[in-house]
Order: structure tokens, then C-alpha cells, then sequence
């Protein structure tokens, strides 16, 4: 179902009052940390208005109608306007949204509610053999064997970044040169929770195991397999810039707030050339990183793009991180509170810079993705 540009922007105005009305109280005053039983209530409402969808049936919530792109540019300019109030909060609607997306192309229909994916592995994004496997190249000497200790290791933990509660558990693994996906259920797995991290105080983390081996829960062709997965970590990519686009304007926001008020030396501190080079820095970055996306969604995914998407992804991180450390320097020494709320911006922006590939291994799996075979 194609969405013409004035659905997109209704849709779009309707994300931004949900976001005020149901999410933007969760994180008031800034050092607020939401509890779990508010953030469940925050994505009923979502899902209530159509936001998350729920069942087979199509919609127009977040990652729906991907074949067209219509539903990519809505999705994305979603996620990071609801990022602009907390990206913790906005990972969870697009973490049950991409598990739907999943489990919807491979007919699970009865797990496509409540279920959370897991697509990064025991560590890194499985070097260069990953991208080997997911374009069907030959796989080099040890690839198979460092692609299932990546995606089922016989000794480590991998990590999930979701609410307690989930109902399904999908995952891809691999098994000699085929990746499959399996569904899980919490009594599938030992689940050890994590103290919070550097960043994203809203998500609840913790690491899994299997308890017994994975086995397959899709009939399609491996190739199909594959196909998903190449696709749904373009949606991971996406998403994560597109947080970390909306966290650093919520960034420049509080930090022209501050500069238009805050005086130094006689006069106001965004008339002081240090503070401009800073703010200037700061659109600079947000503005080259928004024009990044806005290109990249386009076109509809498919999966020869996985290269481009994660090198762009690669990209943009580095440079976020940088804007929000210009943001929490115009604050000076009240960045550093967690009241004024720059500081939980730069941690949140760090955080998404380390996950589902850190930028060295994106650059990795782009030059390995561009190798011609």
C-alpha cells in the first residue's frame, strides 16, 4: 500500500503528539528513568493508534509497506522524531515493530505479537564471513565454523536490548553454510540481566544463551533466509542512525535554548565566537547526517544494499557523538548534570554507536560486501 507524501505527514503529525502526550512525561525531569510497567502502557497506546501494528493483517505503523519505500520514509522519519523525546523509548517501538517484519515474511503469523528480535551475534558482525554468506559468495577456509560460533556460540552469551515480558525470542543461526532463523521462548534460554550500561537508561539489558541447540522454525529456501536477515540489519542500520539523528536534536535544541539565555561576559554566549564554532559544528553534523538518510530511504530496501547502508551507518556515528559533545560543551559545566539533559543525549548517542556493529566493524563488512567475486 502505497502512502502519498500528505498521509506520510498526517501520520507523522500524529507520531509527534503521541510522543508528547505518552512519552515525553516518561523522561520528565531529564534524569527520569521510565519504568518498565509505564513504557508496556506507552506501547499499548501505540499500538492502539495504529503506530505498532498487530495480527497479519497490513498497516501503516512502523516498518510496514517496505516494498514500495513509502513505508521506509515514514518508518524512519518516525523513529527519529520519536527519538527527539528518548531514544530508549523509541527502540522498543521499533523493536517490536522489526520482529513483526520477521516473522511476517516467513509466515509466523502466531509469534508476530510480543516477540523481539536478536540480530548481532557472539561479537562483532561475524568479520568478513558475513558478508560472504549473505551474498551467496564461497565461503573462505574457517567461515563456517566462525559464523556459528558468531550466531550460536558453544561458550558465550549474546546480548538483548528489550523490556522483560517478550513472548518470542527470533534469531538467525548457522549451521554448516546455512543460516536459518529459529523462534524462542524465554524457557528456551538461560537469561542473566545486566546492570545499566553507559547509555539508553530506558532499555533493560541482558545477555542469553540457548539451553539446547536451535532448530529451525521456517520452511522457506535458505536463500530467503538470507535475504531477510540482509534486510532486516539495513532496518536495524536505519534505525539506529536515525535515534541517534534525533537524540542529537534534541541536543541542539537544548543547547540553543541555554545559549539564548545564559550570559558571559556582558552579553549572551551564543554571540561568543567559541559557542558559534560549537553550534555551527553541531548543525553542520546534524544537517550532512540528515541528508544521509533522507537519501538512503529513497529506495526500498533489498538486500544488495546492505553494504551501502552499513557504510553509511559507519559514517554518521562518529560524527553524532562529536555534535553531542559540542552540545554538552555550550552548557560548560552544567552539561555535565543529568538535570539539564545533554548529558543523557552524548550517553545515548555513544551507546548506539557501539550497537549491532561498531564503525570499524561496518567499514569492515563494506569493503568485504564491495569485493567482486
Amino acid at each position: 500500500m502505497e502512502l502519498a507524501p500528505e498521509d506520510i505527514d498526517a501520520i507523522l503529525d500524529a507520531v509527534a503528539q503521541y510522543a508528547e502526550r505518552h512519552l515525553a512525561p516518561l523522561v520528565r525531569p531529564h534524569e527520569r528513568i521510565p519504568r518498565p510497567d509505564e513504557v508496556d502502557a506507552a506501547l499499548a497506546e501505540a499500538i492502539e493508534m495504529g503506530l505498532l501494528s498487530e495480527g497479519a493483517e497490513a498497516g501503516v505503523g512502523l516498518w510496514e509497506n517496505l516494498d514500495d519505500g513509502t513505508g521506509l520514509q515514514l518508518t524512519v522519519r518516525a523513529l527519529l522524531a520519536l527519538a527527539e523525546v528518548d531514544a530508549g523509548l523509541a527502540w522498543h517501538l521499533h523493536q517490536r515493530a522489526l520482529a513483526r517484519w520477521v516473522a511476517l515474511e516467513f509466515g509466523l503469523h502466531e509469534v508476530s505479537e510480543g516477540a523481539v528480535p536478536s540480530l548481532q551475534g557472539h561479537y562483532g558482525l561475524g568479520r568478513g564471513a558475513l558478508p560472504r554468506l549473505l551474498r551467496g559468495a564461497a565461503l573462505a577456509e574457517g567461515d563456517a565454523a566462525l559464523l556459528s560460533d558468531w550466531l550460536y556460540p558453544d561458550d558465550g552469551w549474546l546480548v538483548l536490548h528489550a523490556l522483560p515480558g517478550w513472548r518470542h525470542l527470533l534469531a538467525p543461526f548457522v549451521v554448516g553454510e546455512a543460516l536459518q532463523w529459529t523462534v524462542l521462548e524465554p524457557d528456551d534460554l538461560e537469561v542473566v540481566e545486566l546492570a545499566p550500561g553507559h547509555g539508553l537508561d530506558a532499555i533493560p539489558s541482558s545477555r542469553w544463551r540457548y539451553r539446547s541447540a536451535p532448530r529451525p522454525r521456517t520452511s522457506l529456501a535458505e536463500r530467503r533466509s538470507r535475504e531477510v536477515y540482509a534486510v532486516a540489519l539495513q532496518c536495524q542500520a536505519l534505525a539506529l542512525g536515525a535515534l541517534a539523528l534525533g537524540s542529537v536534536r534534541r541536543a541542539r535544541r537544548l543547547a540553543r535554548e541555554y545559549a539564548a539565555v545564559r550570559r558571559q561576559g556582558g552579553r549572551l554566549i551564543q554571540e561568543h565566537p567559541a559557542v558559534q564554532l560549537l553550534l555551527g559544528g553541531l548543525d553542520g553534523a546534524l544537517g550532512v547526517g540528515e541528508a544521509t538518510w533522507e537519501g538512503l530511504i529513497r529506495r526500498p530496501l533489498h538486500p544488495s544494499r546492505a553494504g551501502e547502508v552499513l557504510s553509511a551507518r559507519a559514517e554518521l556515528h562518529p560524527s553524532l557523538c562529536r555534535a553531542a559533545n559540542h552540545a554538552m560543551q555550550v552548557l560548560g559545566g552544567t552539561g555535565y548534570m543529568r538535570d539539564a539533559g545533554v548529558e543523557r543525549v552524548l550517553r545515548d548517542v555513544n551507546q548506539l554507536r557501539l550497537m549491532d556493529g561498531t564503525p570499524t566493524e561496518l567499514r569492515l563488512f563494506a569493503a568485504e560486501w564491495g569485493i567482486e567475486r
